[in-house]
């Protein structure tokens, strides 16, 4: 189905299309740089994100360029952020950073995901402007499409074969670390594994160390308490702050180094954590985003060999789940 198009009000734009691949590959081709900066604009511009948190009030920076090398520089602030649901926005550049509001609302459909792009402009006059002068509609249409095409070739390719899928990556200068892996098992069996301290005790440390759970309170203002106990009895505290919850689906929080009662030092910087969990045919797919204060934060929990624990551990969740 090709998008559709309507004028809404004297300011709005409303645009829709079916993208063919389910909402949360969707959600991830429109959240994640490494993807959207292969889809996102109209014919004949490329991107490069400098820039990308998607949080409310957290931004995308990042630069169009049009085939005859005018460069755009294009700023986002996120207003709204429901995972796998609905994206807000003010939509700007780097000296005006709102010249309209917009929004991208993804729904089930038998097809794959209904994508609902929204714009309003601040008057009729600006959004006809921007219509009549600058091919707002047919440039919004083909964005959707890039959408579809790169969404749906991506989930195509997932599908026909099933390899572990494990990607490391560090972005000095967007303060954070992504990690995804995927796993042969079922969602269900997944977020237990993340949530239950019954089965998150058996994987969550890096051997020879073992992970020992004092409390594990799985709610929004809920608290986890665990020690990394070693073999020769050393032990060392840790917290995490559960934020906000979606079951199967998503969490978020903040660690921290602590004491046995669960007050906490700055050994290590505090990380905010985010994990996605995406079904895939037959498997499920998390992603973990950390996201640190400063550059400075980010390479001292690599230099205390961050990569290797946190592989080693899934690593070991996954022999867990294949058991």
């Amino acid at each position: 189905m090709d998008a559709t198009s309507e004028l809404v009000g004297d300011r709005g734009i409303v645009i829709t299309r079916i993208v063919h691949a389910p909402r949360a590959r969707v959600w991830e081709v429109c959240t994640t740089p490494e993807h959207i900066d292969r889809w996102w604009g109209p014919d004949g511009f490329t991107n490069r994100t400098l820039h990308m948190e998607v949080r409310v009030g957290g931004q995308w920076k990042y630069t169009m360029t049009a085939a005859d090398g005018t460069v755009f520089p294009s700023l986002i602030t996120y207003t709204e952020v429901s995972p796998i649901d609905r994206l807000a926005y003010d939509h700007g550049d780097w000296d005006d950073p709102k010249h309209f509001e917009a929004s991208l609302t993804f729904t089930d459909v038998p097809e794959g995901t209904l994508v609902t792009l929204r714009t309003v402009f601040p008057s009729k006059e600006a959004r006809d402007l921007v219509v009549e002068r600058y091919g707002a509609i047919e440039g919004g249409k083909q964005t959707l499409a890039h959408l579809d095409r790169y969404a749906s070739e991506l989930h195509q390719a997932s599908t026909m074969s099933h390899p572990i899928i494990f990607n490391f990556l560090t972005r000095a200068d967007d303060r954070t670390i992504t990690v995804e892996r995927s796993f042969n098992a079922s969602l269900d069996a997944v977020w237990s594994a993340w949530t239950e301290a019954k089965v998150l005790c058996k994987w969550w440390a890096p051997k020879p160390y073992a992970c020992v759970i004092r409390s594990l309170d799985f709610r929004e203002g809920g608290r986890w308490v665990y020690c990394m106990e070693g073999p020769q009895g050393d032990r060392h505290w840790c917290l995490f702050d559960y934020e906000t919850i979606r079951p199967k689906t998503y969490f978020a929080g903040s660690d921290a180094f602590c004491d046995e009662h669960g007050v906490a030092n700055a050994i290590k910087p505090r990380v905010r954590w985010e994990a996605h969990f995406q079904p895939e045919e037959g498997r499920t797919v998390v992603r973990v985003i950390l996201h640190f204060a400063t550059p400075e934060d980010l390479e001292q929990l690599v230099q205390m060999g961050f990569k290797e624990g946190f592989t080693m551990g899934l690593d070991q969740l996954d022999e867990l789940l294949s058991a």
